[in-house]
């Protein structure tokens, strides 16, 4: 089941999130949601850590609704 606080607000604009952590192995967890009715292409963007592209054109809404290889 999905936490439904997870998905209360969400940010439109271009923004960065820098958290300082030791040194080390971490797995990190992206979440996306489309909460407004866009049409497939209509939001394209790219998620970066440490300067390298993990996801590159990411459209949420094509991957929500498949057609995705």
């Amino acid at each position: 089941a999905q936490d439904s606080t997870v998905y209360q607000s969400y940010r439109t604009d271009i923004f960065s999130i820098k958290r300082n952590v030791p040194n080390g192995i971490y797995d990190v967890v992206f979440r996306f949601a489309e909460p407004e009715n866009l049409n497939v292409g209509e939001r394209i963007f790219d998620v970066l850590a440490e300067g390298k592209i993990l996801f590159d054109d990411l459209d949420v809404r094509l991957a929500r609704d498949g057609n995705i290889k």
